[in-house]
């Protein structure tokens, strides 16, 4: 999905504060958490990283997206999704973090950084919003009534859920003059 002009009324972007990403490759948007991925391990697929002087802590930040493109059976859509990007991250500094800046000292500016955002996401909306890209993947479960054979499920027994998980890969200002 690709959404232009979200604005006041179409996303909200919360609790922004700085994480730790996998990754530090210098064309890297540090979007893997090591705890979703389930270690600190390398789990990025990036073809080298570590070679440059770039951080890996990013912002990261809940995201509520609201807009037609979300919604299911005549329902508004919307859908909440957990965001990190060095891309978005770079929008507050004037240079990339270098890589002896620790999660730390971003936690002890936390604050200021919240501030500095909402300034920018103000900004951004009022001068024609931020487009999200994206993709969604629909679910599919097991259909547990049609089992035979004791239990066993044939493949045709597996249906489409109407849920779908959401992800943004991107998130920037729509007009970037």
């Amino acid at each position: 999905f690709i959404v232009h002009g979200l604005g006041q009324d179409n996303i909200t972007i919360h609790t922004i504060k700085p994480a730790k990403a996998i990754c530090n490759g210098y064309l890297c948007d540090r979007q893997r958490d090591p705890r979703a991925a389930g270690s600190e391990s390398n789990a990025c697929g990036c073809y080298e990283t570590g070679r440059y002087q770039a951080s890996n802590v990013v912002l990261k930040a809940r995201i509520v997206l609201r807009h037609a493109a979300f919604a299911r059976n005549d329902i508004e859509g919307s859908t909440c999704i957990t965001f990190m990007s060095w891309r978005l991250s770079n929008l507050l500094f004037k240079a990339p973090i270098p890589s002896t800046v620790t999660i730390k000292a971003m936690e002890s500016r936390e604050r200021e950084i919240r501030e500095a955002f909402r300034q920018i996401d103000t900004f951004v909306k009022d001068h024609g919003g931020w487009s999200a890209v994206g993709w969604f993947k629909s679910g599919s479960k097991r259909d547990a009534s049609s089992a035979v054979d004791g239990g066993n499920m044939a493949a045709e027994d597996t249906v489409v859920s109407e849920d779908r998980v959401y992800h943004i890969c991107s998130l920037y200002p729509t007009n970037t003059n």
